[in-house]
């Protein structure tokens, strides 16, 4: 079952780079394959203030790449900032992903940059990884459908789209010299589907991870960059390394399939690539051939050949973007709980306590530094949107003053969870990095207790990239929300949410243990590291370990109930309807989730796995809706590597539906 893929327009592109490159010398040739700022550039303070580019040829009418990140945003200039990528996938909505990839595209290109580097789509095998929050889902499936939607989004603007970081990158604090053992069978089923998802979607470029996969650097892996990618999956693009520590050789490096190496030249320099050909370690068709998928891509994308100044910037609609921005923000606020404390109505006096609630809290720092023109926190919003209501504050630095407060009040809220320092990309001297402990600190637990014990009408909001161990405490308090960092319009998303303006429509991206040590081990600064088919919901439902709030979980303010679903086969999909009810008085949001049961063919299946979803609005008539979904027959086979390649088998498939993982009340079996 091997595929090749061809975007529109990439086989003229190749035959023209192709006439190009032949006219080149080897020396032209090697200026495109690398970056030209140099090491000092790369710092925490500096990351944002200018693109990377590629050196380019005027004189030969061959343009620059002008690399900018990142995952929430454009990392230039003052840029809209809107949620991070795991409360996006929170969003389980595709079409919106969509248009803010091409909202991120249009300012790239007003800043100048033509390559985004936004599509971060690693698997979140431990919630306490780091950088959680920059990818969208702990589950293959929903990485696939949200990483393929942001990259055609970024592409529909002519901007070329980088998908990140090839491949099991789930570690950040060793993540420059960890080595991952896997086996095929995980490799193929958990940690690359959604990277053949981009490939099939028209990626234009990979950015290779930092750590080893079976004992290789992902930036000279061969396995990983050439039998996989592009003989496998017929990848058409070009592979850039991760800055700085991605390229580590020459010679095995591009051997191996890789093409570009960024920020700035050092193993792809002209002198090394020189000596390595004369040593025969090289040839110079290898260094042809990299700097020909580079000019592909710049050209299949349009972009000019100007390297001093820049093209007439896109007119933006500035208001759009940040529209966007709230509606994202709207959609990816999960209810985790709510014993009838949600929504506030009625109230006159609320107490909000906990120093977060006055925070701007965007995300970590560091390559997904997004500098918004302004934010609003969740005391701003709360200002805004309960005009009226007197809302008194409190910063939680004393429980028993916050406690008085909030025995005062009609309502109370908390804030509590993360920021950017505690968790992200691991700058030194700045925080940031793994978390070893899921639970709250424990004075913010103290906090939340002692409030609920005030006030039976609390409502905690929590901040965070990641899932967040809730322990006991949850159920001492009257709602729960997980906030994220929702972006430069969280705090008034958060607001609307909580005074039922908004019906929270989010659902768990990831599963949030009652607990850390309901996780399996993770060690931030291990060296060697063995990944399989087990993590989260497959983790937790093997051990029989229920979680606090399981994958798919989401609240809403208007109850739905699941009645039938029915499945038939078609050509290349299975066919799927579920009737939805409504038996609120208000609308609802539902995502509908289908799941393959592990009792179907084919070696150890996992006892869950997601195969697809609908995320849909329900009219609150009290009438059934059928929804309807298509999974591809494919999705269901299982990789045989015996075989080495996909095998679907005959027999029995039993399909599970329903709002989260631990809740599927609905079954059907089809046979293959």
């Amino acid at each position: 079952m091997r595929a090749t893929t061809a975007a529109p327009g990439a086989s003229d592109a190749a035959r023209e780079a192709g006439e190009r490159i032949a006219a080149l010398t080897l020396d032209e040739c090697i200026r495109l394959i690398s970056g030209s700022r140099g090491l000092h550039a790369v710092t925490p303070w500096t990351y944002r203030w200018a693109d990377y580019p590629t050196r380019g040829m005027a004189r030969r009418g061959i343009p620059p790449l002008r690399f900018t990140d990142g995952p929430r945003g454009v990392n230039l200039g003052r840029s809209t900032c809107y949620p991070v990528a795991i409360a996006r996938g929170a969003s389980w909505h595709t079409g919106l992903e969509y248009d803010i990839g091409a909202a991120m595209a249009r300012e790239a290109r007003a800043r100048g940059a033509n390559t985004l580097g936004s599509v971060c789509i690693n698997i979140i095998r431990h919630p306490g990884w780091g950088r959680a929050q920059e990818s969208f889902s702990a589950d293959q499936t929903l990485l696939a459908g949200m990483g393929s939607a942001l990259v055609r989004g970024i592409q529909s603007e002519q901007v070329l789209a980088v998908v990140k970081h090839f491949a099991c990158n789930s570690i950040e604090n060793s993540r420059f010299r960890v080595n991952v053992s896997i086996d095929e069978r995980a490799l193929h089923e958990v940690y690359l589907p959604h990277f053949r998802a981009c490939v099939a979607a028209g990626a234009a470029a990979f950015m290779s991870a930092y750590n080893r996969v079976n004992g290789d650097y992902c930036g000279e892996n061969a396995p990983l960059l050439d039998e996989i990618l592009r003989q496998r999956w017929g990848f058409e693009g070009f592979v850039m390394s991760d800055f700085v520590l991605g390229t580590r050789s020459t010679a095995k490096a591009l051997n191996a399939g890789l093409d570009m190496e960024m920020p700035q030249t050092w193993h792809f320099s002209r002198r090394r690539i020189r000596r390595t050909i004369r040593q025969g370690r090289l040839t110079e068709s290898v260094v042809r051939q990299a700097a020909r998928r580079v000019l592909t891509q710049l050209l299949r994308f349009g972009v000019p050949a100007a390297t001093r100044g820049r093209p007439e910037p896109p007119a933006i609609d500035w208001q759009a973007h940040r529209a966007l921005a709230l509606q994202s923000a709207r959609e990816s606020v999960v209810l985790l709980k709510n014993a009838g404390v949600l929504p506030l109505t009625g109230v006159k006096k609320v107490a909000v306590i906990g120093a977060l609630a006055r925070s701007v809290n965007l995300g970590s720092r560091g390559s997904t530094t997004v500098k918004p023109p302004f934010a609003i926190s969740l005391w701003q919003g709360l200002q805004q949107v309960f005009s009226g209501v007197e809302l008194h504050y409190d910063s939680g630095r004393k429980p028993a003053r916050a406690a008085a407060l909030a025995r005062q009040c009609d309502a109370v809220i908390v804030a509590a969870g993360l920021r950017g320092s505690d968790e992200g990309e691991y700058m030194p001297g700045m925080g940031g990095g793994d978390r070893r402990v899921l639970e709250l600190p424990q004075r913010q637990i103290d906090l939340i207790e002692a409030v609920a014990d005030a006030n039976a009408r609390s409502s905690v909001v929590l901040f965070g990239g990641s899932a967040i161990a809730c322990g006991d405490w949850r159920e001492r308090i009257g709602a729960l929300l997980m906030a994220w960092y929702p972006g430069m319009y969280g705090g008034q998303a958060l607001a609307e949410i909580l005074a039922g303006r908004v019906n929270p429509g989010g659902r768990l991206p990831l599963s949030f243990p009652v607990r850390t040590a309901d996780l399996p081990d993770f060690d931030p600064a291990a060296d060697q590291v063995t990944y399989d088919l087990w993590h989260d919901y497959r983790w937790l439902a093997r051990q029989g370990v229920a979680p606090a709030y399981g994958f798919g979980h989401g609240l809403g303010y208007a109850p739905v109930v699941y009645g039938r679903i029915s499945a038939k086969l078609a050509a290349e999909q299975v066919e799927v309807a579920v009737t939805l009810r409504n038996a609120g008085e208000r609308e609802a949001v539902e995502v509908v989730q289908v799941y393959l049961a592990g009792d179907a063919p084919g070696g150890e299946r996992v006892p869950f796995e997601l195969k697809g979803w609908a995320r849909v609005t329900v009219p609150a008539d009290g009438a059934e809706h059928i929804i309807r979904l298509a999974i591809p027959r494919q999705r269901l086979a299982w990789f045989n590597p015996e075989a080495g390649d996909w095998q679907l088998d005959s027999g029995n498939y039993r399909l599970l539906a329903g709002p989260s993982v631990t809740d599927l009340p609905l079954s059907v079996e089809i046979k293959m």
